[in-house]
């Protein structure tokens, strides 16, 4: 099978995360092959089943896109990493805010939101700032495939690290413990491994 090829790569990741994240179950704190079937089997209805696949398109993309910088053809990975990316907004955007215009003109309250005492207000904050570290990300992606001009290893390192923002901003309580289940975590260590490796060798895509 060859892994080279970005929608193989890709699968595979895919196939692992849903494994090993959606197979975890919180309560019992281990692998329940019953999770997965609720999920390809629509036994917890579509709306479920799509939640779960988006975490997993979430995974996935946060996977592949620090290796991709290391792989002898990262352009083609980054590329299939950005539109999952996308898709993993549109849907985010759509399930979580739907037309919600108000909670984007609320933006501005950011750093009264994040200077407050109140927990319910002070994560509201935080949750902006991860949405905004995730458009950041996606447009400094883009950018970084689209544009010659920044095709270098200090713009990969700013797109990693904003997506990492992303990440762990959306993923953490009030009390900035993280929530994520098992083999979820690997990401932010990728990530930290790639941005390291990316300032040490430098990369470039193309």
């Amino acid at each position: 099978m060859d892994v080279s090829n970005p929608f193989t790569l890709s699968l595979l990741v895919h196939i692992f995360y849903l494994c090993t994240y959606t197979a975890w179950d919180k309560e019992n704190k281990q692998l329940q092959t019953s999770n997965v079937a609720d999920v390809v089997l629509l036994r917890r209805g579509l709306s479920h089943t799509l939640n779960e696949l988006n975490k997993i398109l979430s995974l996935t993309g946060l996977t592949i896109l620090p290796l991709a910088y290391f792989l002898h053809n990262p352009y083609d990975h980054l590329y299939l990493s950005l539109w999952s990316q996308v898709v993993h907004a549109i849907y985010s955007s759509w399930k979580y805010y739907g037309t919600k215009v108000a909670y984007v003109t609320e933006m501005p309250n950011i750093l009264v939101e994040l200077n407050t005492k109140r927990p319910k207000v002070f994560i509201e904050g935080v949750k902006k700032v991860s949405i905004l570290c995730g458009a950041l990300s996606l447009a400094l992606l883009a950018s970084h495939i689209y544009v010659p001009e920044w095709d270098a290893a200090a713009v990969g390192i700013l797109v990693l690290f904003t997506a990492l923002v992303h990440f762990y901003t959306m993923e953490i309580d009030y009390k900035f413990v993280l929530h994520v289940r098992t083999t979820g975590n690997l990401t932010i260590v990728y990530c930290l491994a790639a941005m390291v490796g990316l300032a040490v060798v430098g990369t470039k895509i193309q």
